[in-house]
């Protein structure tokens, strides 16, 4: 009997994870992604139906995460979301992400936006409840309109009511906070990092720091991308807010005289002169483990151009002028 039992529980654990291969490879193969990103499929709500008009084609969805590509040639296109909670607590809409990797989204001149508002009762998902939403395709105000295609991958992420965060702009922040302190602490993430700052490839402003900033090097941006799994790209009250980042080997505390790494970040668009709102977040290495010294700090730094860092331009934020609001 103890064998039969032996049998079973290895016949069981055998479908386990056979069924967790088949279902990671469906996904891979469902979204089509080539290159560093993370998907989870969301558990409680999850898409069932999506209306999809004329313009738009949907190639698959897994939990809220879309596949889909666009045409509004004869103009912006909404479509019409089903979503269900299959939870017995009340969901909410916290922010659509960009789900970045080779060729994901790829027409920035087109933006995806959605009627929803972050933590917002009107789009709350009662438990075993639906809740339909639109998502409009449209070219962004001012942009180029030659090309009108976009094949785009974008995840709509709901979360507990509770547990949403009052600003979608700080909590995206914090989240990539968290996962440069990750970067650092991983062997093989720190050193590609040093490595490719102690040898930037191309032109470089300075190998001090890389950025994804207006005008930044195309590998810079690449990079950056690459360390923050992509995502960079928000959606905050229908508008697209793209997070620009610039990390700094830099000393700026008194306690450490060793390794340290500043990173900025900022989500405001720094098309006009005069002042940005950009959090800063000082990192230290401890005795071989990379710490933040002291939170993440809102603060405000100007608006410059990149390449030459003059005061004048736009495009970019001048670090040397952060201050804490």
């Amino acid at each position: 009997m103890r064998k039969l039992h032996k049998a079973l529980l290895w016949s069981v654990l055998t479908l386990m994870v056979l069924s967790i291969s088949v279902g990671y490879a469906n996904l891979t193969d469902i979204l089509d992604i080539q290159g560093i990103t993370e998907v989870k499929p969301q558990n409680g709500v999850f898409i069932t139906t999506i209306n999809a008009s004329s313009g738009v084609t949907v190639n698959n969805y897994i939990g809220t995460v879309i596949n889909s590509k666009a045409d509004i040639s004869g103009g912006e296109v909404t479509i019409n979301v089903t979503v269900y909670n299959n939870a017995d607590v009340v969901y909410g809409y916290n922010v659509m992400k960009y789900v970045v990797g080779e060729n994901t989204y790829d027409n920035e001149n087109i933006e995806i936006v959605t009627e929803m508002k972050q933590k917002h009762t009107d789009w709350m998902v009662q438990p075993k409840g639906y809740m339909t939403f639109p998502v409009t395709f449209k070219f962004k105000s001012g942009a180029a309109t030659t090309n009108a295609i976009l094949n785009s991958i974008v995840e709509f992420e709901f979360l507990p009511f509770h547990e949403i965060p009052d600003n979608v702009e700080e909590s995206t922040v914090s989240n990539a906070m968290d996962r440069f302190e990750e970067v650092l602490n991983t062997p093989e993430e720190y050193n590609a990092l040093i490595e490719y700052m102690n040898n930037p490839p191309g032109w470089d402003r300075n190998s001090s720091y890389i950025s994804n900033v207006r005008d930044a090097n195309d590998t810079d941006k690449a990079s950056i991308e690459e360390l923050f799994s992509g995502n960079l790209h928000i959606n905050i009250n229908g508008e697209q807010h793209d997070v620009k980042i610039m990390i700094k080997r830099e000393n700026v505390t008194s306690a450490y005289s060793g390794d340290e790494m500043t990173i900025y970040m900022t989500t405001d668009p720094l098309t006009s002169r005069g002042k940005a709102v950009v959090y800063r977040c000082v990192y230290v290495n401890d005795n071989g483990v990379w710490k933040r010294d002291g939170v993440m700090t809102e603060g405000t730094a100007t608006v410059c151009d990149y390449t030459f860092g003059s005061s004048w331009g736009t495009g970019s934020f001048n670090t040397n002028t952060w201050a804490a609001s």
